[in-house]
């Protein structure tokens, strides 16, 4: 067999590669309440997507409890005017909002006592 010698230029130009502290601190930045509800829709998106996907195995992937990915997913049973304001608001007051307190609101089958619960938040 031949041996066979390639050469072409290479123009090289420098990339400034973001860290990932940099990523972190953009994300820290989210109030906890927005970033688990957008993780509740990524993990209801997985699980669609593949059937054979299990909330224990979720639970294994993230490092955390079978009952924490449940707080996590019950987060979809807010009413969508509710998801939206987590989501798209700007005020300071969605910074303070827990997740205990949000929890209540969850529980509340009826969309429009989860309001007036959300509105006393």
């Amino acid at each position: 067999m031949k041996e066979m010698t390639f050469e072409f230029k290479v123009n090289l130009k420098h990339v400034n590669h973001r860290s990932q502290r940099c990523f972190m601190a953009k994300v820290i930045k989210e109030p906890r309440i927005r970033q688990d509800l957008i993780l509740a829709y990524q993990l209801k998106e997985l699980m669609g997507q593949d059937q054979t996907i299990t909330i224990k195995q979720i639970a294994g992937w993230l490092g955390i409890t079978y009952r924490r990915v449940l707080q996590i997913m019950d987060l979809l049973l807010l009413t969508p005017k509710i998801q939206e304001e987590i989501i798209s608001s700007e005020e300071i007051s969605i910074y303070r909002i827990s997740e205990k307190k949000i929890r209540v609101v969850t529980k509340e089958i009826l969309w429009e006592k989860q309001i007036q619960a959300w509105q006393k938040l």
